[in-house]
C-alpha cells in the first residue's frame, strides 16, 4: 500500500496519499507500528508482520505530504534504529532487523546469514 501511495503522490493524488497517511499514522500512534497489509475496505490490518522498506516509503510520502516530524520519528524509531554500525561487522552499513520472532522472512534470514557465517 505504501508504495502506491507515493506513486499517487507523484502523479499529484495528494489526498488519497494524505488518507493513507492518516491510517498508518493512526496505526502506529496505537500499535506502535505500521503493519504489513490492511484490508482496503475494512482498513484493519490482515498480517502480524511490518516492514523496514515500508517504513522508509512511507517517511518519504509524510515528508512530501509536508509532515516532516512524523518522517523523522520513523526513520529514527524503525529505520536507523536497524543500521549496523559496527564497522568490523561484516554487515556494516546494512539495515538488519533483530530475529525476535519466528516469522518466515525473519527466520530465512537467519539461516541465510548462520550459513555464511555471519552472526548478527
Amino acid at each position: 500500500m505504501g508504495w502506491i501511495a507515493y506513486r499517487l503522490l507523484e502523479i499529484d493524488k495528494k489526498e488519497a496519499s494524505q488518507r493513507f497517511l492518516n491510517l498508518v499514522k493512526t496505526e502506529y500512534e496505537q500499535y506502535g507500528r505500521i503493519f504489513g497489509m490492511y484490508n482496503l475496505e475494512t482498513t484493519k490490518n490482515v498480517v502480524d508482520w511490518d516492514n523496514l522498506a515500508a517504513y522508509a516509503i512511507i517517511a518519504r510520502i509524510a515528508n512530501d505530504l509536508g509532515d516532516r516530524k512524523f518522517a523523522l520519528r520513523l526513520l529514527k524509531e524503525k529505520v536507523l534504529s536497524n543500521l549496523i554500525s559496527d564497522h568490523t561487522s561484516a554487515l556494516y552499513g546494512s539495515f538488519v532487523r533483530a530475529l525476535k520472532s519466528s516469522s518466515i522472512s525473519r527466520l530465512t534470514t537467519k539461516i541465510l546469514l548462520d550459513s555464511d557465517g555471519i552472526k548478527v
